[in-house]
């Protein structure tokens, strides 16, 4: 056991006695070795992983606004492609995506518009099938039925919301207030860093992830007749293959 007494002046015969038993301690303490930890297939291939190099999916779309909401994306519509010619393309059953950036520009259709843009996750695995992005809101008590989409608060049992972002535009022919822009251009990032698990290695247009991880971009407008204002997106989703 240490020495738990008081401490004494450097020239008496209580302090020597506790330095030469310190220093019998300190030689007889055994060295401690450095050992290599047995580096497991785990360790491996997360390591590889963390270092490996990332791919990216692009998608691309030009859709006119309306005011029933409307899938603009699927960005977890990775397809599956073991060509080296497809090095951005999905290998395996399961991949860990980092983040999904947009680019987006939105034009105005009628004189003045209303229009709406969100970036949501489907939690409910019994519509991931069919999901409907006009059901995503909330009920009004009051009539059993959705308020305006445009207004309408998100349910949040059926969905997860990573962005929703109202946009006002006005055309340049309207002078009150025309203070809104005709056109506007923006970009935004969501970070996902999650796991997507796939139910088999090819993935075609049907098919969604098996652990609710399917993200989708809505949009939709007030207009509801022509001409719609527009939405042209791109998205770009980095991620890594997880070979397992």
């Amino acid at each position: 056991m240490p020495y738990r007494g008081p401490v004494y002046g450097k020239r008496t015969a209580a302090r020597r006695i506790q330095t030469a038993w310190r220093r019998r301690r300190r030689r007889a303490a055994p060295r401690r070795r450095v050992v290599d930890r047995v580096k497991t297939y785990s360790d491996v291939r997360r390591a590889v992983q963390a270092t490996g190099v990332s791919s990216v999916i692009v998608q691309e779309t030009d859709l006119s606004l309306v005011t029933t909401p409307t899938v603009q994306q699927d960005i977890s519509d990775i397809e599956y492609s073991n060509s080296d010619n497809r090095p951005d393309s999905r290998k395996s059953k399961k991949i860990t995506v980092g983040h999904v950036s947009f680019r987006c520009r939105l034009d105005v259709g009628d004189r003045t518009n209303l229009c709406r843009v969100m970036f949501v996750r489907n939690k409910n695995p019994e519509n991931a099938a069919t999901f409907d992005a006009s059901d995503i809101f909330n009920v009004n008590n009051g009539t059993g039925t959705q308020p305006v989409a445009m207004f309408a608060e998100p349910n949040l049992r059926e969905v997860e919301v990573k962005y929703d972002r109202v946009f006002n535009l006005q055309d340049t022919t309207e002078s009150v207030p025309a203070t809104r822009p005709q056109s506007f251009y923006w970009r935004f990032s969501i970070p996902i860093r999650e796991t997507f698990k796939y139910y088999q290695i090819t993935n075609d247009t049907s098919e969604h992830t098996r652990n609710m991880k399917d993200y989708y971009l809505v949009a939709f407008s007030d207009s509801a007749i022509l001409p719609n204002p527009s939405l042209k997106a791109t998205s770009y989703t980095w991620f890594k293959n997880v070979m397992t």
